[in-house]
């Protein structure tokens, strides 16, 4: 809360009035203070926010009673492929709600009715404590300034109109500053529900892969007091059992990615989860059976060729269940930790060859051998003369189904070189699949001939734009530009 409060404030005092008064008159706030404030979300994202994070989530597996048990054998691990990646998506999604938010704040005090109804620089004196507000909140401050400035013109009709606007000003404002500490005390407590939430499932698979405890099955616990909401009451008196990957069957308005996978289930829901283990755990790595735990966390590690071979047939039987195109792998692993030598002199370490073998080192992970065996699936029917010409929209389109199926499947995703072109391709499937996810975009995409993808792309997103009458030209400049990433 306190940084959040300082945050807003420093916020409203790198703005001035005569800039205030040119928002007023341009009706709408300016490119470049959206982007001032982006970078300032994301400096308090940087400094403050994420340390906060990372001790919620470690104090969410602390907390669990399964892993208090564990004695001796387990640390939590926050550096986690998967954690990284969790920490570093709510970075991005908190900083582009709170912008969002902030100009829908100033929007609504800019509405016709408060135009007309005050001066510019009435309305600029208005706004600046309502930064950092939401719209509900500003327009509830601006209710208050103009039922203030009413109750004492009429109680003082010879009061001069700028008393009367001083005073209800300072009233506002001090109204906005009990504002700010409300919306502080819920996104402090929504926040640290998430973090202390993931925290808590992690910290139980992080076990579960270290064969410290087994089968385990969750539950949705409430925090028993008067302030139990009844969606969150009812979810916890159903003491429904299910599987870690199972939805709790709740509704409301999506808070994060994975919503009704854990707790909170709304603002300042102060609920968690009771994990229940079902089956002790299996001692060993079952190297007999040779049935790799791929969905383990921390997943880029040495592996055994043998192991690395169950891998793949389990990686590959995956990809079947979600892909129809026939795979063109050989059904070989060529592990070699000094690489493969192709005929043109360059040496491979990890890749889909054109043998249609698969090279790898014995340190890999399961989510590697994944996106070589969708290689397999996608340009091994075209040769490799087209991957050179198309090399960028076929590895962008591949890594991302891979991380599509991946989030499905709970199987870590390694960082790799392809992250920023499989930015630029997820935001714009975002934005052509309006009513669709990115697993169905992914999915739709690696099935067009690879020839073929660059094109539809670009028809799709310059017809959703041309149909959008709220598209600018700025939005028609950042699509090209991601577009030409991918040539």
């Amino acid at each position: 809360m306190e940084f959040l409060c300082g945050f807003w404030k420093d916020q409203q005092d790198a703005i001035t009035y005569p800039e205030l008064r040119e928002v007023v008159k341009a009706g709408q706030v300016d490119e470049e203070t959206l982007r001032q404030w982006r970078q300032d979300y994301a400096s308090l994202v940087k400094t403050q926010l994420n340390p906060l994070w990372e001790k919620a989530l470690e104090t969410g597996a602390a907390k669990q009673p399964l892993l208090e048990a564990i004695t001796e054998g387990f640390v939590f691990n926050t550096q986690t492929p998967g954690i990284l990646s969790w920490l570093k998506e709510k970075g991005a999604e908190f900083i582009t709600s709170c912008t969002i938010q902030q100009k829908e704040a100033i929007a609504a005090l800019l509405s016709k009715k408060m135009v007309e109804g005050h001066t510019v620089d009435e309305l600029a004196r208005m706004i600046r404590p309502c930064i950092g507000l939401t719209k509900e909140q500003a327009k509830a401050n601006a209710r208050y300034y103009d039922n203030v400035a009413a109750t004492l013109k009429e109680k003082f009709p010879t009061m001069r109109p700028e008393t009367i606007q001083k005073r209800a000003r300072e009233a506002a404002g001090k109204y906005a500053e009990r504002q700010h500490r409300a919306r502080a005390m819920t996104i402090a407590q929504t926040e640290s529900a998430f973090a202390y939430n993931r925290g808590a499932d992690d910290g139980i698979r992080q076990a579960q892969a270290q064969k410290l405890i087994g089968a385990v099955r969750k539950r949705w616990s409430t925090s028993g007091d008067d302030s139990v909401c009844e969606i969150c009451s009812t979810l916890g008196m159903s003491k429904e059992d299910l599987d870690m990957d199972s939805d709790f069957s709740f509704r409301g308005k999506t808070l994060f990615t994975g919503q009704k996978l854990l707790p909170p289930a709304h603002p300042r829901c102060a609920c968690a989860v009771e994990y229940i283990e079902i089956e002790p755990p299996v001692p060993g790595n079952n190297i007999p059976e040779m049935k790799v735990d791929i969905t383990r966390a921390d997943s880029f590690r040495e592996y055994s060729t043998e192991e690395i071979e169950e891998m793949a047939r389990q990686t590959d039987e995956i990809i079947a269940s979600h892909l129809s195109i026939p795979s063109k792998w050989s059904g070989k692993m060529v592990v070699s930790d000094e690489g493969i030598q192709t005929s043109d002199g360059r040496t491979i370490y990890y890749g889909k060859l054109w043998s249609c073998d698969i090279a790898t080192k014995h340190e890999t992970a399961p989510s590697i051998i994944l996106h070589e065996q969708i290689h397999a699936r996608s340009i091994s029917h075209y040769g490799e003369r087209m991957y050179g010409k198309y090399n960028n929209i076929e590895e962008a389109s591949v890594q991302l189904l891979t991380k599509k199926i991946c989030e499905k499947e709970r199987i870590d995703v390694i960082p790799s070189l392809y992250d920023d072109i499989v930015e630029a391709l997820d935001e714009i499937g975002k934005r052509i699949n309006v009513n669709s996810t990115g697993y169905e975009f992914a999915k739709d995409l690696i099935q067009i001939p690879v020839a073929g993808r660059l094109d539809w792309l670009s028809e799709n997103i310059y017809d959703i734009l041309g149909n959008d009458p709220t598209a600018t030209l700025e939005e028609y400049q950042k699509f090209s530009g991601l577009l030409d990433m991918l040539y």
